[in-house]
């Protein structure tokens, strides 16, 4: 929460919990927007289109995500 900046957004994608622990009132007083993001929302079209590309692209270095930073 400390890096997340007052009117910022989240993208959550998975948890294998259940029921994780929110920090909730962290999130309002920042007034941070949480965009949750699931396969099972994505018209079925793309995911059909999508899938046999995925191990080719993992293979060749293809698939890869913009990490604007790291930190400890």
């Amino acid at each position: 929460m400390t890096l997340l900046r007052y009117g910022g957004s989240i993208s959550p994608y998975v948890t294998a919990d259940p029921r994780p622990d929110v920090p909730f009132w962290e999130l309002v007083v920042k007034g941070v927007t949480v965009h949750f993001l699931s396969n099972y929302v994505f018209p079925e079209s793309p995911n059909q289109r999508a899938t046999p590309d995925l191990p080719a692209a993992l293979a060749v270095g293809d698939l890869r995500y913009d990490v604007r930073a790291t930190y400890p």
